[in-house]
C-alpha cells in the first residue's frame, strides 16, 4: 500500500495558482523557496501513537484525541473521519461512523484486532469485519502521528515532531496540508499532515474571499 496512492484523493492547494503573486518554486544553494498559504497554527497535539505499543498505550491516545477534538466541537463523525485521514472511500469502509463506533468499543473492551479482514475466519461476524477494517485504516493514518487541533478549532493528524505553535501551512504542489516551524531565517519542514475540512481546496478558497495573497516559505 503505498502512500502516493493515498494522497492522491486529496487537493488541498486547488485553487492556490490563481491566487499566486509569486513564482511558485524558487531553488538556492542553501534553501527551497515555495509559495503557499498558513491555514493556521497547532493549538494542542497528543503525544506519539507508535503501532504495535500496546493496547493501554492506544487506549490513552484516543482519549486525549476525543478529549481535544470534543473541546473544539468537533463530533465523533468528524473524529472517526480524521483518525483514518478521511480515507473512507480508499479502505472501503461504508458507514465510517458505525465502523468507529463497533471499533472503539472493542479497543476500550481490550479486544485486539487484526488488521487484514481476510485472516478473520468464513463466518466472523459482520461487526468484527467492521472493525478489522478500520483498524487497518487507523493504524496506516495515525502510526507515528500525533492527534492536534489548530487554533481556528479544526482537527487533524501530524508528524511525530509537531508541537504546540507550529504553522500548518499549504504549499503549491502539495497533496496534503504541511506542519512547518518557524526558524532562524526560513521555515523547517517538519512533515505531511490531514486536518479535516481544508483537503480540497477550503483554506485555499477561504483566503481568496479575504483578499489575502500567497506568501513566500523559505524551507532550510
Amino acid at each position: 500500500m503505498e502512500a502516493s496512492s493515498f494522497t492522491d484523493l486529496f487537493a488541498p492547494d486547488s485553487g492556490l495558482q490563481q491566487a499566486m503573486v509569486l513564482p511558485p518554486t524558487i531553488c538556492s544553494k542553501d534553501a527551497l523557496s515555495v509559495s503557499g498559504i498558513v491555514a493556521g497554527a497547532v493549538h494542542e497535539c497528543t503525544p506519539v501513537l507508535v503501532n504495535g505499543s500496546g493496547l493501554e498505550a492506544k487506549q490513552s491516545w484516543l482519549k486525549a484525541a476525543a478529549r481535544i477534538a470534543s473541546e473544539n466541537n468537533n463530533g465523533r463523525t468528524l473524529l472517526a473521519h480524521t483518525l483514518i485521514a478521511g480515507a473512507s472511500a480508499y479502505f472501503q469502509l461504508d458507514d465510517v461512523l458505525a465502523d468507529f463506533d463497533i471499533w472503539s468499543s472493542l479497543v476500550f473492551a481490550g479486544k485486539e484486532m487484526p488488521q487484514d479482514v481476510g485472516s478473520l475466519p468464513p463466518n466472523a461476524k459482520a461487526t468484527d469485519r467492521s472493525a478489522a477494517k478500520f483498524e487497518l485504516a487507523f493504524s496506516y493514518a495515525s502510526n507515528v502521528r500525533r492527534f492536534f487541533s489548530t487554533g481556528e478549532g479544526k482537527i487533524g493528524l501530524g508528524p511525530s515532531m509537531m508541537q504546540p505553535s507550529d504553522q500548518v501551512v499549504i504549499l503549491h504542489g502539495g497533496k496534503t496540508p504541511f506542519i512547518l516551524r518557524p526558524v532562524d531565517f526560513g521555515h523547517k519542514l517538519l512533515g505531511q499532515c490531514y486536518v479535516h475540512g481544508i483537503m480540497q481546496g477550503e483554506a485555499v478558497q477561504e483566503q481568496r474571499s479575504k483578499l489575502k495573497f500567497s506568501l513566500r516559505f523559505r524551507l532550510r
